[in-house]
């Protein structure tokens, strides 16, 4: 079996320790005003209760969809590598919507290693969702900091008003979590990834006793190394809770990385039986650049390229085809 674990040029992660930094690296994150946005947020979330976060989660929280594409690079159930799509999240994020990531898993064949896609999840989610961040706050950085400065005006709208009623408890958790954000709080990836893995309150859940703690530092830093290390064992890919929703997560076939499956299948004369699929599937496009980029053919053997060659300009020119007819 060929077991290409080499990534698209990102470092490794080990067990998302960068989304649980040290007490010390999360206070240096924060500013005084993120610090003080924290306190509030905590404060609401512990008084409002969990059936308070629940509906605020059904209003607030946007369905986003975030496509993970397994690109194989040979024959067997480990053989392929994660790209995560952020754009569309990253967009809505950057414009002050506070969304739920949704995981749409894309494969080339059904037998896929769900211990390994654990694995790759956990080190691949992190590093890609911040390089898509930080592209996207360089290039707009006029946008980002118009965004910033409506979070601090509607802060202070909100405190100024009592109770916790929903939209105030909407209004305290959107302003923490968008702030978080654009500072890059390794809090804020936390509780991304605990959203898109476990979905629900139980993913907002997940960050509460440590967003509580870090929101007052001083002299806890030892009690957050404790909860820190609790969330790391939670990401761990043996442990049952974080091994069960992946091994629940729905997984399709798209028809270029299974027919991509398919030659290299039939390259070291393997058996495979291929499935009948629309071949006009929705983020062909996407998959074909990424297919055509330098860092995925170095994940691929030298007999495989011209394999790899043929399926890219056969979609290729069917894509081209596809769009002259609709332009008619």
């Amino acid at each position: 079996m060929i077991n290409h674990k080499k990534l698209l040029k990102l470092p490794k992660l080990d067990n998302l320790k960068v989304v649980t930094n040290p007490a010390i690296n999360v206070a240096n994150s924060m500013n005084s005003w993120i610090l003080e946005t924290s306190k509030t947020v905590t404060n609401t979330i512990t008084k409002a209760g969990s059936d308070t976060i629940a509906r605020v989660m059904s209003t607030i929280f946007t369905p986003c969809r975030v496509p993970v594409f397994l690109l194989p690079t040979g024959y067997g159930s480990q053989d392929f590598i994660c790209y995560f799509c952020f754009d569309e999240a990253v967009n809505q994020l950057e414009n002050g919507v506070f969304v739920r990531p949704q995981l749409e898993i894309w494969a080339a064949d059904e037998k896929i290693d769900r211990t390994y896609l654990a694995e790759i999840i956990k080190q691949d989610f992190t590093q890609q969702l911040e390089q898509t961040r930080q592209k996207t706050v360089m290039l707009h950085q006029n946008k980002y900091a118009q965004t910033l400065d409506k979070l601090k005006q509607q802060q202070k709208k909100v405190e100024k008003t009592t109770g916790n009623t929903i939209q105030n408890v909407a209004n305290y958790i959107g302003v923490g979590f968008l702030t978080m954000f654009f500072v890059a709080n390794p809090l804020f990836y936390l509780i991304f990834f605990s959203l898109a893995i476990f979905t629900g309150i139980d993913g907002l859940a997940k960050g509460i006793k440590y967003w509580t703690i870090s929101s007052e530092i001083s002299g806890n830093e030892d009690k957050l190394k404790v909860e820190q290390k609790k969330l790391e064992s939670e990401f761990d890919s043996k442990n049952t809770t974080f091994q069960e929703a992946i091994n629940n997560m729905k997984i399709s076939l798209h028809p270029i990385l299974h027919e991509l499956k398919e030659l290299f299948c039939e390259l070291e004369n393997i058996p495979f039986t291929p499935k009948t699929l629309n071949i006009d599937n929705v983020h062909s496009a996407l998959i074909l650049e990424l297919l055509t980029e330098s860092d995925y053919r170095e994940n691929l053997p030298l007999e495989y390229h011209s394999f790899l060659d043929y399926l890219i300009e056969k979609h290729s020119t069917s894509q081209f085809q596809r769009l002259s007819v609709k332009n008619k």
